[in-house]
């Protein structure tokens, strides 16, 4: 029975390791990583966290990953530092005027929520799929946000299920960005992408 065991555990670890691939990471032990784009809001690495020194959202602060411009389905993890408010670009696209559009997951530590925005080059809209979450406002959070074809879906501190899900045709394709609107700070970035969607050119 233990070989069987450990037979199926490494079958399914194997499984897991080719078909999704860890395609960024960023720790900010020292720096931040060279393909953060900081176009907005003075990003800088402090005590091992990445902050926006002047964080905004009329303009909108963010930093970017200029070598992911295109992604489709992916996989986006970070630990979210004094969540006050802030969030996440998923298929941003960067507009003539350097403000950004895509789909945005907002961690509003300050109120205790988390929802969702469609953004069109820094246009914020409708509130989508708001959620209340007991407790969050100024504590450490883990986030991990999984966009496959038209879902959005956003899992908090390891859950199984995730706390808040989103659907759009809008955005097929784009980049991450990291947005900052308080003294919250992100550390430990992981993306991973399916295998098959590399393949069809989800990196382009």
């Amino acid at each position: 029975m233990k070989k069987y065991c450990l037979w199926i555990f490494a079958l399914i670890l194997c499984y897991s390791n080719v078909h999704a691939q860890n395609i960024f990471s960023d720790a900010f032990d020292n720096s931040a990583k060279p393909e953060w784009g900081n176009e907005s809001g003075s990003w800088v690495v402090s005590d091992g966290v990445y902050s926006a020194s002047k964080p905004n959202n009329n303009p909108i602060a963010y930093t970017s990953l200029t070598k992911l411009p295109r992604l489709k389905d992916f996989i986006f993890e970070a630990d979210i530092i004094n969540a006050q408010d802030g969030g996440i670009f998923l298929r941003s696209v960067k507009c003539k005027n350097n403000n950004m559009s895509g789909v945005l997951l907002v961690i509003h530590g300050i109120g205790n929520q988390l929802w969702w925005h469609k953004v069109t080059c820094d246009s914020v809209g409708s509130v989508y799929n708001s959620v209340s979450v007991a407790d969050i406002k100024g504590n450490n959070i883990h986030i991990k946000i999984v966009v496959k074809g038209n879902s959005f879906s956003a899992y908090l501190n390891n859950s199984e299920k995730p706390i808040t899900q989103f659907k759009t045709d809008k955005f097929k394709y784009g980049g991450i960005a990291l947005y900052s609107n308080s003294t919250q700070s992100f550390d430990n970035i992981q993306i991973y992408q399916n295998a098959a969607s590399k393949k069809r050119g989800g990196t382009k």
